[in-house]
């Protein structure tokens, strides 16, 4: 009796040991969690608070070789001057999420040519569309200055609008390609299209970005970009060039 006693003791004791090997082993696996991507630039330097600023840097984001369609388009992007022939173009994207999958931030063009270095820089700003004085006609207040910076068709494509003084770009991302199974192993390949402004005597105002302006010249609307209809813009928009490579972890901040 004693025998039969120690024998069902030590049968239970072994079922309770494998009971919680199994808990234990399947604990472990819960608490695993994918790695977190880092922003590439410190709390301090946010992207898009402008050239100059602490968060101008080349080191922040990620940057990649720019190929122009031609010589011509690029000078029709550039019209303040005439180019020879420039070399080492470089196409910086620095941009985060500044709520609801909404991409503000910058995006740069650099490029050397006859012994000078230019650099353009483009921003999308990281608030929101604020009231100002318009006798009751002023539009889209509260909406992201961001608003139409949005992955879609089910996150394999990219457009979003960014402005400086002369004109604006839209960055079309049109490929992904995944490096494994995390998503921060993504890389991008796409294109930047420009829309030069309108010359004009009438400065634009500060308190809407071209995308906000419905007419005029500062308007830079373009409805693909606005409704995600198509992957490319529309409204008169050109292609400057192509680019691949991009890290979309370090160029998106996630």
């Amino acid at each position: 009796m004693k025998n039969s006693k120690l024998i069902l003791l030590l049968a239970t004791l072994a079922l309770i040991s494998v009971g919680c090997a199994k808990e234990m082993k399947a604990g472990d696996t819960a608490t695993v969690t994918p790695p977190v991507v880092n922003p590439t630039y410190p709390p301090t330097a946010p992207p898009g608070q402008g050239a100059g600023t602490p968060g101008d840097s080349w080191s922040y984001g990620n940057t990649v070789t720019f190929v122009p369609d031609s010589l011509t388009i690029f000078n029709t992007y550039v019209a303040t001057h005439p180019l020879n022939n420039p070399t080492n173009v470089k196409l910086n994207v620095n941009i985060i999420d500044v709520g609801g999958g909404h991409f503000g931030g910058q995006v740069k063009l650099a490029y050397d040519d006859a012994g000078q270095h230019y650099e353009g820089y483009f921003v999308a700003g990281t608030g929101t569309n604020q009231k100002y004085t318009s006798y009751g006609t002023n539009k889209d207040v509260g909406l992201y200055h961001a608003q139409y910076n949005t992955w879609f068709n089910g996150g394999q494509n990219f457009t979003g609008f960014f402005q400086d003084a002369y004109g604006a770009v839209v960055l079309v991302i049109d490929k992904v390609v995944s490096q494994g199974d995390a998503q921060s192993g993504a890389y991008v390949s796409g294109s930047l299209w420009f829309k030069n402004f309108t010359q004009s005597m009438a400065p634009q105002g500060s308190e809407r970005y071209c995308w906000f302006i419905y007419a005029g010249p500062y308007d830079c609307r373009s409805q693909t970009v606005i409704d995600k209809s198509n992957a490319y813009p529309s409204g008169g928009y050109r292609r400057l060039g192509t680019f691949s490579g991009l890290s979309k972890a370090k160029a998106f901040n996630q």
